[in-house]
């Protein structure tokens, strides 16, 4: 059985892996944003670079990095120009 086979079966966004259409989980989502975050060796990044990266909308990172345990959204403004922020930083 092949690790794809199963890709239209329905996934939970709390599980890791992605649903039918490739799109990830939040699970998944989140946690890939974190890893590219600190890849990115600065400070600052916002939502509007989350998405270009991902190639996902604004409003799809944002509900990942709400989601995720250690991660919210900074500051205040047009969603793209938000900040993506870690507590514990």
């Amino acid at each position: 059985m092949s690790a794809f086979e199963d890709l239209d079966e329905p996934v939970a966004e709390h599980e890791y892996g992605f649903h039918g259409d490739g799109r990830p989980t939040l699970a998944s989502l989140s946690h890939a944003i974190q890893v590219w975050m600190l890849s990115q060796e600065r400070e600052d990044v916002t939502v509007g670079e989350a998405a270009l990266a991902f190639h996902l909308s604004p409003e799809r990172i944002a509900e990942a990095v709400e989601w995720h345990y250690w991660m919210f959204l900074a500051g205040a403004g047009e969603l793209h120009t938000r900040l993506i922020e870690q507590d514990g930083e």
